[in-house]
């Protein structure tokens, strides 16, 4: 019952305040109080990503420090994970432009995806991950999504900050309020030394 209740209210919650949804409905997303120290982290099997960026999201979710974390929901909308990053469902890769605007034109180039998104608001915090194929040009693809989230209109508050990240054969994109993407930043770096920062700057308003 507990996780039922829970997938009807985030699908509520996330198809309201979808980038591309055009509903005026306002929460708290001001709020830069994102910390819930009683949280647990730990993945139940069943949620547990199978996908590589589904592991890099979960690594990097569960070093955070207890104080900074928040209540997530990971994966598609249809399938999501409670509590912990989720793969997406890559039989319907236009949920990535939908709700994570990524570039359309670079969708074949996706191999796989994963997220981890705010339960309340995306606009405080939003991740994804795609793992490209070999011969995909990955600066001119962060370059697109970085125009796609600078451009956005968004309807549920502002987000003040974007980050884009390569590791390996994966890209990493974040935006949400300066806290948890900063938080989110450290702790992928410290979760991945090979990680490159392509794009870390303010979200226009």
């Amino acid at each position: 019952m507990k996780i039922a209740i829970w997938i009807l209210l985030a699908a509520v919650l996330l198809t309201a305040c979808a980038p591309q949804t055009p509903v005026p409905t306002q929460t708290e997303s001001g709020t830069r109080e994102t910390q819930n120290p009683t949280r647990q982290t730990q993945a139940l099997p069943w949620m547990t990503p199978q996908t590589s960026g589904g592991e890099i999201l979960l690594k990097v979710w569960q070093s955070y420090p207890a104080e900074n974390q928040f209540s997530i929901f990971g994966g598609s909308m249809e399938n999501p994970a409670e509590d912990i990053p989720g793969d997406l469902n890559m039989a319907k890769p236009q949920e990535l432009a939908d709700r994570f605007l990524f570039p359309e034109e670079h969708l074949e180039a996706v191999k796989s995806g994963a997220s981890m998104v705010h339960l309340m608001n995306g606009t405080i915090f939003t991740g994804a991950i795609v793992e490209l194929s070999q011969d995909a040009a990955y600066q001119e693809t962060a370059k697109q999504w970085e125009e796609n989230i600078q451009k956005n209109f968004w309807i549920c508050g502002h987000p003040d900050k974007l980050l884009i990240a390569r590791v390996d054969s994966h890209l990493v994109m974040a935006y949400g309020l300066e806290d948890p993407v900063e938080v989110f930043r450290e702790m992928l770096q410290q979760s991945y030394s090979q990680t490159q920062v392509l794009v870390y700057e303010a979200i226009r308003a």
